[in-house]
C-alpha cells in the first residue's frame, strides 16, 4: 500500500482540477434532485432541466480553467485582476445559461406558471451564488499551488544557479581556453591593437564569469556584451576561419533573462560546427521579439546528427543543462528546439516576455 502511496498523491496533484469540479458540480446537482423530491419546487421539474444546469456548469467551468491555463494574457493575471476575470465570467454565464434554459422551455411549451419575473431572477441569484462558492475555492486552491510551485522553482533555480556558475567558471578557466587565449595574444604580439583588443575582451569576459551577484536575472544587453567579449578572443583565434554576425531588435535588449542562457548554444556552436568549402564556420546570433514571446536564435554551418535532432538534450551537459534551467525559470512556458536546415544547425529559445 505504502509503495503505491506516491503515485496516488502524484496522480491527485496532477488532476486536482477535475476531481473538485467534478465534485462540486455532483453536489450541485444532488441539491437539486433533493429540492425536486423533498420540496417538489417547479422551478426543478423536469429531470432534463437539473442535468442541464450541472453539466452546463461543468463544461464552463473546465473551458474557464484551461483558457486560464493556456492564454498568455490571462495566465498573466494575478490576484484581484484575475478574481475579477473569473467573476465577471461565471456571472454571464449564469444569465446567460439561465435564459438560454428558460427560452427552450418556453419554446417547446413547458410554461411554468409559477415561474415569474422575481422568482426567475431569484433563481439566477441563487446560481450566482453557487458559483460564488465556486470561484472561492477554485481561487484559493490556484493560487496556494502557484505559491508553492514558485517557491519550489526559486529552491531550484538556486540551486541550478550554483551549478552553472561552477560550470560556467570551469569552463571559463578550461586549460585549453586559456591557453589558446594566450597562445592568441603571444602570436598578435606584433599588433598592438589585436592584443589589446583581445585583451580586453578575455577581461571583460572573465569578470562576468568571476561575478558573484545573487541575481538570478539579467538584462538581454548584459549578456551580450558578455559574449561580445568572448567572441572577440575567438574571433581572434580563429582568424579568416570564423564569421560572426549578431542582429538583434535594441526594443527587447532590456528584457530579463536568466543568467548564463546564451552562452551554452554559442559553445556549442563553435565546438561542434563545421566550415565550408572554403574552411570558414558562420556563426549568426539573432535576437527578435513575437507577439507574446523573444526568439533567441544561435545558427553555425555544420551537420547535427540524428541523435541529437531527436532529443536536443544529447547534444551535451551544457545544453542539457539549459533545458532544466529553462523549466526551472519559465516552467512550460519557454521552449528550446536544435535542428538542421540545409547546411546549417539551428538551436532556437522561445521565451514568455516579461
Amino acid at each position: 500500500m505504502n509503495r503505491h502511496l506516491p503515485q496516488l498523491q502524484h496522480w491527485l496533484i496532477q488532476h486536482w482540477f477535475a476531481l473538485t469540479n467534478s465534485l462540486f458540480w455532483l453536489v450541485v446537482g444532488l441539491e437539486a434532485v433533493i429540492t425536486v423530491t423533498v420540496l417538489q419546487s417547479q422551478v426543478y421539474q423536469l429531470p432534463w432541466f437539473v442535468s442541464s444546469r450541472a453539466v452546463a456548469g461543468w463544461l464552463f467551468c473546465t473551458w474557464l480553467h484551461r483558457s486560464l491555463q493556456k492564454r498568455p494574457r490571462w495566465r498573466a493575471l494575478k490576484g484581484w485582476q484575475r478574481a475579477a476575470l473569473v467573476i465577471s465570467l461565471l456571472s454571464v454565464f449564469a444569465i446567460g445559461s439561465s435564459l438560454l434554459i428558460r427560452g427552450v422551455r418556453l419554446a417547446i411549451g413547458d410554461v411554468d406558471p409559477a415561474m415569474s419575473a422575481v422568482k426567475f431572477w431569484v433563481y439566477v441569484l441563487g446560481l450566482e451564488l453557487r458559483l460564488m462558492v465556486w470561484a472561492g475555492f477554485y481561487l484559493l486552491i490556484a493560487e496556494s499551488r502557484e505559491r508553492l510551485q514558485v517557491q519550489a522553482r526559486h529552491a531550484a533555480t538556486e540551486l541550478a544557479m550554483s551549478r552553472a556558475q561552477l560550470s560556467l567558471l570551469s569552463a571559463a578557466f578550461q586549460p585549453h581556453f586559456l591557453m589558446n587565449a594566450m597562445n592568441t595574444l603571444i602570436a598578435c604580439r606584433h599588433d598592438p591593437d589585436a592584443v589589446e583588443s583581445a585583451g580586453e575582451g578575455l577581461a571583460g569576459y572573465l569578470r562576468y564569469t568571476l561575478d558573484r551577484s545573487e541575481a538570478e536575472w539579467e538584462p538581454l544587453a548584459t549578456q551580450m556584451e558578455a559574449l561580445n567579449n568572448y567572441l572577440s578572443v575567438e574571433e581572434l583565434r580563429f582568424g579568416d576561419r570564423l564569421e560572426t554576425r549578431i542582429t538583434s531588435d535594441p526594443h527587447i535588449l532590456h528584457q530579463a533573462v536568466p543568467r548564463f542562457l546564451l552562452q551554452p548554444l554559442v559553445e556549442n556552436a563553435l565546438k561542434h560546427g563545421q566550415g565550408n568549402k572554403a574552411g570558414c564556420l558562420h556563426l549568426r546570433i539573432s535576437l527578435e521579439r513575437t507577439a507574446e514571446q523573444l526568439q533567441l536564435q544561435v545558427c553555425n554551418t555544420g551537420i547535427l546528427a540524428a541523435d541529437q535532432a531527436s532529443s536536443p538534450s544529447g547534444v551535451g551537459y551544457g545544453l542539457s543543462g539549459l533545458e532544466q534551467r529553462l523549466h526551472w525559470h519559465y516552467g512550460n512556458q519557454a521552449r528550446f528546439s536544435i535542428r538542421q536546415d540545409g547546411a546549417w544547425v539551428i538551436a532556437t529559445l522561445m521565451l514568455p516576455r516579461r
